[in-house]
């Protein structure tokens, strides 16, 4: 199973990406963490990676950041992907991929919040990294997490929306409700698709 979350910065992705893959046992894969852990490691990748989002609050180039994936795409448990596609690149690369190798995304949801939620709730991670840990993300200054917010994401989702939306894969979900609450929607769309699919066996 293959599993995609989508979704304004801010908007949960992370969080319900971690709760899904630890109940059924699929591998999370968070493109920002991933980067962000071959930063620290300064890899070429890694490096090259954080000139765009650490620097720029742009999205990385598809030749960064897909190598960085493809090799745990063919997981047997099922993966997780937490924040990919986000350009219409990545979605060719990544369908092409998928599509060589007999694989498919089974659910795609899209998590919406408003844009001033997605801006304070960066804000208030922000604080309170710097509080924990000293430091904050690089790329959740004021100035890049509207980069983010306007450029990375608001520029280049529509397509790869209407993308799993004709795959009839495509979830929305409402993101300013309660943790517990949007996890057990997800949870429940998977479920009944589940028996809605042995049914038809």
């Amino acid at each position: 199973m293959i599993v995609i979350f989508l979704g304004p910065p801010g908007s949960g992705k992370g969080t319900q990406s971690a709760l899904l893959s630890s109940k059924f046992g699929l591998k999370h894969l968070s493109i920002g963490q991933l980067l962000r852990e071959e930063y620290e490691k300064k890899t070429p990748l890694g490096l090259e990676g954080e000139k765009y989002w650490g620097q720029k609050g742009i999205n990385v180039p598809t030749r960064i950041s897909f190598p960085l994936l493809e090799k745990h795409l063919s997981d047997k448990t099922g993966v997780v992907l937490d924040n990919f596609p986000r350009t219409k690149e990545n979605l060719s690369v990544l369908t092409s991929f998928l599509k060589k190798n007999s694989l498919q995304v089974d659910f795609a949801f899209h998590l919406n919040i408003d844009k001033e939620e997605s801006y304070e709730r960066l804000l208030k991670r922000a604080k309170s990294d710097k509080e924990k840990f000293g430091a904050q993300r690089k790329d959740e200054t004021e100035e890049l997490i509207r980069i983010r917010q306007n450029v990375g994401y608001e520029k280049e989702i529509e397509p790869i929306i209407s993308f799993y939306r004709e795959q009839k894969v495509l979830y929305e979900i409402e993101g300013r409700g309660s943790i517990s609450d949007i996890h057990e929607q997800i949870v429940k769309i998977l479920k009944n698709y589940g028996q809605q699919t042995n049914r038809k066996n």
